[in-house]
């Protein structure tokens, strides 16, 4: 019989049959268990809101409507047993309601202090969220529901809206089930199936069906999340700083912007000073550069010039700036895809398909660009688009054939066209050119080293470095004609939170950016979204700026980020020519650049997007070292467990980015957050 069982469950329909059944089963009767709670001591009350105490509602026949901030109801001498309380409440589109309960039962007569023990958000167009289980002891005498409603909202309770003891009806989720069986098909598909246990070498097809699937998928998603794209016209009469005001300018022939600088701002003591034009009511264009009393951006040049102007010349219109993060982004996953199977195929063809498609996963979701998708402005338009021509020249880099007898010098030249054009999108990107400048010098040794006559190395540096001087040169002109100074790209001059002419370098500041990007540790509830950030200004005795609370480290939400302290035995396990040359290019791009970037935004202070400059890039080099130590392992057990451990730590970097994701967009995204919280803490 025990062996009919297994031979059953090895079949592949039979198992995915029993886990949908046992999946749906826990859908009915666990995750709907509150809708079986109430029995026969527990009467259906609707209260008359003419006998309860009500403030901040006017009292209509359609029922109860409210604009106040702090409205509440109040009932009395009610004297039964509550299991569930259901709130009728009507919301405007996409609104969201805050209420907290205070109650007294058998076991106290009056509100307790501890006030809001009862709590939960109302949500537009969400039956779900109107109802709440109770845990109360005996009959309740009293009970008060205290809303919480944001400026300009309008809360409607509908006549005899309140009921206690209202049977919770069984809500069928889809997205629990999907979620589940997605996880548990996901988890056979990249253990079991024999597809992903084929090197990839031998599996090019479904190498790149996987690489194609997964683009499309970011894709899909980053299309979700970015608001105000779906339904919205790319033509728009309007723009920002990037895709109007510096079009016009250009378009005009100008560098300078076309706003006159305020006199009044002129006249101030110190205009770069934020408190200054603040008390004196100064008006002033925010997040401007204001140079010798003219208005200048400090915004890369490049999008302004490949996209928004010809754009702008050809229609009239302006690009929309959700439209151009969307678009940035979505080139930038796609192409970052395309570099990771590049740089598999060529150095790692032993590794499991498996494990590329797991290492591609967390790579896509871990490299930072989520969150610029999720506020698209001005800003995420100059990281999105930095990002994209980064993933560009990696891409290329690896695909030239650097390191090899046959290297495509067209490849090697649009690698450093791209990776210029990100300097002109946003100058952190600038690490990412002496990157790519030690891998060019490298693989110039090893024309040297391979016999390469002295023409074909000049022409190989030719294609290479002349892109960088060209381009680079443009970006100096530019800051030359505005700031007097080719290194100068004018971010101290900007009327921002902080004067920039005047702010002084401290360690301790840096460190605040070091230990949220790379050390912050999760913490974990039971609560949605389960895993939360863990910001500290780590005590430090002055001002720094903060755009977010939302920070889990690097080694925290890329488990695989650990690897770093495997670089020792990944370096030992290599050639006796390769050591050095992979050790410095990988110490290079894994750790000195990421740890310049990071010590670089020091003085722009801490937000969560900033990890997009450098996130994937120590992403990738955690997997190059596992995957080296996986390929020369002779160990098939130790090779099984990192098959595993790989599977594990995917699910680990979805759990805590998505919660990542929710924490980061919940003050934009209340209503869907809390239809998602209500359907996942089923508890509650």
């Amino acid at each position: 019989m025990k062996q009919t069982l297994k031979s059953l469950l090895k079949n592949r329909a039979v198992w995915a049959l029993c886990a949908i059944l046992i999946t749906v089963l826990c859908e009915v009767f666990i995750f709907n268990f509150q809708s079986f709670k109430l029995n026969g001591d527990y009467t259906k009350i609707t209260p008359n809101l003419e006998n309860a105490v009500i403030s901040g509602f006017d009292v209509t026949d359609e029922g109860l409507i409210s604009t106040s901030r702090n409205p509440f109801i109040e009932f009395t001498n009610i004297n039964a047993k509550i299991g569930t309380l259901y709130i009728n409440a009507t919301l405007e589109e996409d609104a969201c309601v805050a209420y907290t309960v205070d109650f007294t039962d058998s076991t106290n007569a009056s509100y307790r202090l501890r006030t809001g023990l009862v709590d939960g958000k109302i949500a537009y167009n969400a039956e779900n969220t109107k109802y709440v289980d109770c845990q109360f002891s005996g009959n309740v005498e009293k009970l008060k529901i205290k809303f919480s409603l944001d400026s300009g909202e309008t809360l409607v309770i509908a006549k005899n809206g309140i009921s206690f003891n209202k049977d919770i009806p069984v809500d069928f989720s889809f997205l629990r089930v999907g979620v589940i069986l997605l996880c548990v098909f996901l988890g056979y598909f990249l253990l079991k199936s024999r597809a992903v246990n084929l090197d990839i070498e031998s599996s090019q097809i479904t190498v790149n069906t996987v690489t194609a699937i997964v683009c499309i998928a970011a894709c899909l998603c980053a299309m979700l999340m970015t608001p105000n794209l779906l339904g919205k016209s790319i033509a728009q009469p309007n723009g920002d700083q990037i895709t109007k005001e510096l079009v016009d300018a250009f378009a005009d022939g100008r560098i300078t912007l076309d706003r006159q600088v305020e006199e009044e701002l002129l006249k101030l003591k110190n205009p770069y000073d934020w408190s200054e034009r603040l008390e004196n009511g100064t008006s002033y264009a925010w997040d401007h550069v204001m140079f010798e009393g003219r208005y200048y951006s400090y915004y890369g040049i490049a999008p302004v010039i490949l996209l928004f102007l010809p754009f702008h010349l050809i229609t009239g219109d302006y690009f929309s700036t959700a439209f151009a993060v969307f678009l940035f982004g979505c080139i930038g996953l796609i192409f970052l895809s395309l570099f990771f199977r590049s740089l598999c195929r060529r150095f790692f063809g032993k590794i499991s398909v498996g494990m590329y498609t797991c290492a591609l996963l967390t790579l896509v979701l871990s490299c930072g660009v989520w969150y610029c998708f999720m506020t698209p402005n001005f800003y995420e338009i100059a990281q999105n688009c930095g990002f994209m021509f980064v993933c560009l020249g990696a891409y290329f880099l690896v695909s030239s054939g650097i390191f090899s007898e046959n290297v495509s010098k067209i490849k090697i030249c649009l690698s450093s066209v791209f990776l210029s054009l990100a300097v002109l999108s946003r100058p952190t990107t600038a690490v990412w050119c002496i990157a790519a400048v030690a891998f060019i010098s490298f693989g110039a040794f090893d024309m040297k080293k391979g016999g390469k006559k002295a023409r074909s190395i000049i022409g190989f540096l030719s294609c290479a470095l002349i892109p960088f001087a060209v381009i680079g040169s443009v970006q100096m002109i530019y800051n030359y004609a505005r700031f007097g100074s080719f290194t100068d790209f004018g971010i101290q001059y900007s009327l921002t939170i902080n004067d920039f002419t005047r702010s002084e370098y401290s360690p301790q500041m840096a460190f605040i950016g070091f230990y949220n990007f790379l050390f912050a540790f999760p913490v974990i509830k039971p609560e949605f979204p389960f895993i939360f950030s863990n910001f500290s200004d780590l005590g430090v005795n002055g001002y720094y700026f903060i755009a977010n609370r939302v920070a889990i480290g690097q080694f925290f939400r890329v488990i695989p980020t650990f690897a770093f302290l495997l670089l020792p035995y990944a370096v030992r396990s290599l050639e006796k020519g390769r050591k050095a040359v992979f050790s410095s290019l990988w110490t290079l791009c894994c750790v000195i650049l990421p740890c310049i970037v990071i010590y670089s935004i020091w003085e722009s202070g801490y937000g969560v997007r900033y990890c997009v400059d450098f996130s994937w890039q120590m992403t990738a080099g955690a997997f190059v070292i596992l995957f080296i130590l996986y390929q020369k392992s002779q160990n098939e057990a130790i090779k099984r467990l990192c098959r595993y451990a790989i599977v594990i730590s995917l699910f680990a970097c979805a759990f805590v980015n998505i919660a990542s994701f929710i924490e980061y967009g919940s003050s934009s995204n209340e209503a869907v957050i809390a239809q998602l919280a209500k359907t996942l803490e089923f508890w509650k």
